[in-house]
Parts: structure tokens; C-alpha cells; sequence
């Protein structure tokens, strides 16, 4: 990778780009955090990897009411799955979106409206890949329907390069009545 100018005469410390690989694939010791945390700047780019499954940094929204027409109804949600850094700053912000319709005549889950993925809070060291995987339920459906997306996340900085990766992602489901509920990682 080339190195910018500011970066010439600075180059990468092979102890530190050992302990981002341990931290990477999970061999790393307390001793690895400790040598990142010496370079605050660093350390505020490199994900914490204490913190994969952390409650806290998944989120579901309010199923919102998008509209009712005769008796079909229809609604939204979003899924928020937040990662952070060493030091507690946001790196990025994964959301998983729906829109589906359901009626009380049948009880069913009548259509998709929409389904996608996007990132907010990018750090500047986020690169945001190609969607990994991606599957939901055919409609109409009785009672209960799916969506599910997984999507590359990629962290690059300049002096040690490309050097790990996420793939956030979560399944929805979706009732006929409006009510959801998920499961979500950021590991």
C-alpha cells in the first residue's frame, strides 16, 4: 500500500501490526489493547473486540404505521446494529430496513414494500463492501414473514493497511399485525 508524504518517515511498528492480527483473529492478549491504546488515534480506529455482541449496540426501532387502506395495513422498522472502537467512539452504524403490508382477513403477511441495508457514523477507516447475503420470506405468507441481510464491512488504515473485517447483520420477522422482532450481530 502506498504510504502518503506524512507517512514516509513514520513507518508501521511490526509489534503494533502483530497485535492488530491478533486482535483481528482473535488470539489477542490484554497486552495487544494496551499497545494500541498507546496511540490514541490508532486506537480510536481499531474496533473493540470485547464488544461483538454487546446488547446495547443493537437496537430496533418502533414498528411505525407507513399506511391502512380497507384491511390492509402496512408498516415499517429498522434494525440498528453500532460498532465501536477501543475507545468507545462510533465507528459505523448498520441498519436493516423494512416496509411490509398485513391484513386481519386471513391473518397474512401480504407483501414486501421494501427491504435494504445502509451504514451512517462511517469513521473515516470504514469501507463499506458488498452485501454477503440476503434472503426473505415469498408473500403472501400466514402469520410470519423473514428478511435477512449480512453485509462486508472492511477496515483499512494508511500505515498498516486492510486489516479486518465485519459482517454485520440480523433477520426480521414480520407479523401480519404489524408486530416484529429480530436477532442481530456485529461480529
Amino acid at each position: 500500500m502506498f504510504a502518503p508524504p506524512a507517512f514516509a518517515d513514520d513507518p508501521a511498528d511490526p509489534a503494533v501490526a502483530a497485535a492488530l492480527a491478533r486482535i483481528n483473529d482473535g488470539t489477542y492478549t490484554q497486552a495487544d489493547i494496551d499497545l494500541i491504546k498507546t496511540d490514541p488515534v490508532l486506537a480510536d480506529e481499531v474496533p473493540d473486540p470485547s464488544t461483538n455482541l454487546a446488547a446495547m449496540d443493537v437496537s430496533g426501532g418502533d414498528a411505525s404505521p407507513v399506511y391502512t387502506i380497507d384491511a390492509t395495513s402496512c408498516w415499517h422498522v429498522t434494525v440498528t446494529v453500532r460498532r465501536r472502537s477501543l475507545l468507545g467512539s462510533t465507528l459505523y452504524k448498520w441498519h436493516h430496513y423494512v416496509e411490509w403490508c398485513g391484513t386481519s382477513s386471513g391473518k397474512k403477511v401480504t407483501k414486501w414494500r421494501q427491504r435494504y441495508d445502509y451504514v451512517t457514523n462511517a469513521s473515516s477507516v470504514v469501507y463499506v463492501r458488498e452485501l454477503n447475503a440476503e434472503s426473505h420470506s415469498s408473500t403472501p405468507v400466514y402469520n410470519v414473514a423473514t428478511s435477512f441481510r449480512q453485509r462486508h464491512i472492511e477496515y483499512c488504515v494508511v500505515k498498516y493497511g486492510c486489516y479486518t473485517s465485519h459482517y454485520p447483520h440480523s433477520k426480521i420477522w414480520v407479523y401480519w399485525w404489524g408486530g416484529y422482532a429480530y436477532t442481530a450481530s456485529n461480529a
